[in-house]
């Protein structure tokens, strides 16, 4: 019975994913309802709200996912810090850049400062529990504040990806070299004392 229900909630979340960015391509958020994300899922919406709160909730929802997804995507068992971050970054610069319509719709919508703070918040909590691990694992404490250094982080990758993805006269791989430049400096050694 469990593994039944676990498959009809897949099937029912898969739906919903699906249907999800298929409206995120011709609508914001803000317009998007409850009903047409049902519709067009073909899910009902006592099953949509038995599982959400709200269209907001499920967006929550699908950023935690992608965030799931991506550092799974860009883990290796063997895998340093500054390995794991730089992988991290390409991933979910690569996504945004594949899946550009969600911020393209969005950016000027009233739900902007949302998504950029869901965006903010699904990069800075796992970098802060990184930072805790690192800590542990060196005996080391860090010159600066974990919770300070990790909104600086997500909040300077949102302006980066969104100011590329807008700017097409900034080359992509350009735009990850540099990337890849400012997390080597930003997480050195000196970081830690």
């Amino acid at each position: 019975m469990s593994e039944n229900m676990d498959l009809k909630r897949k099937k029912t979340y898969d739906a919903l994913i699906r249907a999800f960015e298929e409206l995120m391509k011709e609508k914001t958020l803000d317009d998007l309802t409850v009903h047409e994300l049902c519709a067009r899922a073909s899910v009902g919406r006592n099953t949509f709200y038995s599982h959400f709160e709200d269209k907001y909730a499920f967006f929550r929802y699908y950023i935690s996912l992608r965030k799931e997804r991506i550092e799974g995507l860009s883990a290796a068992a063997d895998d340093d810090f500054l390995s794991f971050r730089l992988r991290v970054v390409k991933t979910l610069y690569q996504y945004l850049r594949d899946n550009r319509f969600i911020w393209e719709k969005n950016i000027s919508s009233q739900s902007a400062w949302m998504l950029r703070d869901m965006m903010k918040d699904n990069i800075k909590a796992p970098l802060v529990e990184e930072l805790n691990k690192l800590e542990q694992q060196t005996g080391k404490s860090l010159v600066v504040s974990k919770n300070l250094l990790a909104s600086f982080y997500a909040s300077g990758i949102i302006e980066v990806f969104t100011e590329s993805l807008y700017n097409e006269r900034i080359p992509e791989q350009k735009v990850l070299e540099d990337l890849e430049r400012i997390c080597s400096l930003l997480f050195t050694e000196e970081l830690l004392d």
